[in-house]
């Protein structure tokens, strides 16, 4: 059994109750509830005792029983275990998707940057972004216009930094791929502390980290990945474009501490 609480209805009775609980932080609450009557707050609230399978129970339901199979798989068919290791699943893919982010952006600007070096050294008009001497694939001019449609959308001038902040991550990793052989070169530049100048050296971990962004983004599993071995990916690419630009990310992250809190299961069943 487990002391939950349910919102008393009577504002007088709540008056007289002064259950002091912890929210899920760890943080006593004393702040009014929205769209309550006045002084009903997380401390006033009634204590009532409920079987402890009654909440899995129904997030179970409303989470789909499909949806926790995995999961109650390497928990033992246990449920509680099993809700455990999900919203462990979900903060551990909040924190690396914060490192994702800022990697993403990093390499947008490093690429931006060499393509716009590279259209000025060749004494063509406009930006890179215009293609003058189509040399971009039929799906990356697709996504600069689709990009442009979007900030015209919002209602944002259609200046050169707002398109780019428009494309996405897969659009840079297609730029740094095979079917842009002819672009790599330049792209290389992007990533000056890379061990070498050979495409797949940066290719590989950028496509590794695109899955790993996209399952995140779809709310999938991840802890049944080698999560070590992404974060050594995306350190890797981090550190190819500044060494500085890392230590920042690595020390504003999360991820470490999140790792370290994994609940047990048993991953490679």
């Amino acid at each position: 059994m487990k002391t939950l609480g349910t919102r008393a209805q009577d504002q007088n009775h709540v008056s007289a109750i002064q259950t002091k609980i912890l929210n899920p932080g760890g943080v006593a609450c004393s702040e009014e509830l929205p769209g309550t009557a006045p002084g009903l707050s997380y401390s006033s609230i009634e204590a009532v005792e409920v079987p402890d399978n009654n909440l899995s129970t129904a997030v179970e339901l409303h989470l789909s029983p499909e949806r926790l199979q995995g999961y109650l798989a390497v928990c033992d068919g246990n449920l509680d275990r099993a809700l455990e290791l999900y919203l462990w699943n979900s903060t551990v893919s909040a924190a690396i998707s914060e490192s994702l982010g800022h990697l993403e952006i990093g390499v947008r600007n490093a690429l931006s940057r060499q393509l716009t070096l590279r259209h000025n050294n060749l004494g063509r008009i406009g930006t890179w972004l215009d293609d003058p001497a189509d040399e971009l694939t039929l799906r990356a001019r697709t996504d600069i216009l689709d990009a442009r449609s979007r900030v015209a959308g919002k209602g944002k001038p259609l200046t050169h930094p707002q398109i780019v902040s428009e494309l996405s991550f897969g659009f840079w990793r297609y730029l740094i791929s095979k079917r842009n052989l002819k672009l790599w070169p330049d792209l290389a530049g992007g990533f000056p502390n890379a061990p070498n100048r050979s495409l797949k050296t940066v290719e590989d971990p950028l496509i590794r980290l695109l899955d790993l962004r996209n399952r995140i983004a779809h709310h999938q599993r991840i802890w049944n990945l080698h999560l070590e071995a992404r974060i050594r990916d995306l350190e890797d690419l981090l550190g190819y474009i500044d060494a500085d630009f890392r230590d920042w990310v690595l020390l504003h992250s999360r991820v470490p501490s999140q790792l370290a809190a994994t609940p047990p299961h048993n991953r490679h069943k």
